[in-house]
């Protein structure tokens, strides 16, 4: 899952586009988590996509799903 500007030239992107972007992506990372999955925001020192890593689903009641066990 990825939301970024940066694949965009730096003038082309507004203050707002980048005031959403860097909501949106905590928020993403939090509604995966909430719903059950690992997920994790990749670091732009490691990627410079904006993209969250899903390592896994446990599910909403925190068990691991079967495919997992």
């Amino acid at each position: 899952m990825a939301w970024s500007t940066t694949e965009y030239p730096e003038d082309t992107v507004s203050p707002f586009e980048k005031t959403v972007e860097h909501a949106m992506r905590p928020a993403l990372e939090q509604i995966l988590q909430a719903s059950g999955f690992t997920a994790r925001i990749i670091p732009e020192e490691e990627d410079n996509g904006g993209d969250i890593r899903v390592t896994g689903w446990r599910g909403p009641s925190g068990t691991k799903a079967v495919a997992e066990q």
